[in-house]
């Protein structure tokens, strides 16, 4: 099983939410917790409308309050089991194929120093089953979670909270050099901070894996990803064709080529063979064409990290790299919203008519 956990910075716009999704689900998630989704005084007529738009995408159950949703795949059938008063606890019960019953608790927590305490003070006890609890605690565990260019310190709240986790798995915490999940920057000062987690029962993950990976400018936080070791992943082998390739005269080209060196269609096997011609066409100049938007994203995502590694970050490269690569994920964005889905024979596709307007101009 994958988990992720991320404060998503806010997810009222749906074309960030495709956007994070699609960054997601290279990484294989089971579950993803996200933290600060909404405006927190949506009202509930809103909220369902938003929700209903992330379905159109999302197979899965889809667990929300106005702070934090748990995004469950298809494969695993999940309930509702509790939600906190402030709605800032929801706890979310999976009953994984030939698995017994785990509790998934995504907690946000407030960022206000004058309520934490009693936040947690107040945490709900964990149901007496196995239990993965995680979320962003807005809070550090011990001094050495946060490093800043100004004098001002976090105060570790690790004796407040861990006495509710005891017999939890600080994931994260279990490596030598814990990663810091958080950076903030305000002019010429940075800070960053461990304060996103995943804790976990020891009898769900008897060896794990956990990696924290960049969101580039959709988010200040780290995505936490928290695996099974001893899972194999499978990728899958469905191949969709992607229509914007049909805006480049070189490739519009090549396809109608394609066409009209095979003999006039008699009889539907040779529709699919032509439908095999181009595919083949396409998988290369995608693969070409993606590797390279890809790369750059990559790379700047990369020198964005390094850059906020570092022992004092330069904030005004910084700034102009963060900017650059904004304008790479959007056009990205752009790209993925008018990408067609279209799945092949191999699949059980027939040669229907919105397949054959993709061809429409030939």
């Amino acid at each position: 099983m994958k988990i992720i956990t991320l404060n998503a910075n806010g997810l009222s716009d749906f074309q960030k939410f495709k956007r994070i999704l699609t960054k997601l689900c290279p990484l294989s998630p089971d579950i993803i917790l996200f933290q600060e989704i909404f405006d927190y005084t949506i009202s509930p007529d809103k909220l369902k409308l938003k929700i209903q738009t992330w379905t159109s995408i999302w197979k899965g159950d889809i667990h929300v309050t106005p702070y934090v949703a748990t995004l469950v795949s298809p494969h695993i059938q999940s309930n509702l089991a509790f939600e906190s008063n402030d709605h800032r606890i929801m706890d979310i019960s999976i009953f994984p194929p030939h698995s017994t019953q785990i509790n998934i608790r995504n907690v946000y927590a407030p960022a206000d120093n004058q309520v934490q305490r009693t936040f947690w003070n107040n945490f709900p006890d964990l149901p007496p089953i196995a239990n993965i609890v995680g979320g962003d605690f807005n809070a550090t565990l011990k001094e050495e979670d946060h490093q800043s260019s100004t004098l001002r310190r976090r105060v570790p709240l690790g004796p407040y909270i861990l006495p509710h986790l005891e017999n939890l798995i600080d994931t994260g915490g279990a490596v030598l050099k814990p990663a810091f999940t958080s950076y903030h920057q305000r002019g010429s000062n940075w800070s960053k901070s461990r304060i996103d987690y995943i804790f976990t029962s020891p009898t769900i993950f008897p060896s794990f894996n956990v990696s924290t990976h960049n969101m580039g400018t959709d988010s200040d936080h780290r995505a936490v990803l928290l695996s099974d070791s001893r899972r194999n992943s499978n990728k899958s082998n469905i191949w969709r064709f992607n229509a914007t390739l049909l805006k480049s005269k070189k490739h519009t080209e090549a396809i109608e080529q394609i066409i009209t060196m095979h003999p006039p269609i008699r009889e539907t096997y040779q529709w699919d063979d032509i439908k095999d011609d181009i595919k083949t066409y396409c998988k290369k100049a995608g693969r070409t064409k993606k590797a390279k938007r890809v790369e750059s994203i990559r790379n700047l995502t990369n020198r964005l990290n390094k850059l906020q590694r570092s022992n004092n970050p330069n904030t005004a490269t910084i700034e102009a790299v963060t900017n650059r690569l904004k304008i790479l994920e959007q056009a990205n964005s752009e790209a993925m919203a008018i990408r067609a889905r279209i799945k092949w024979r191999e699949e059980g596709e027939q040669s229907t008519r919105y397949f054959m307007q993709q061809f429409h101009h030939f």
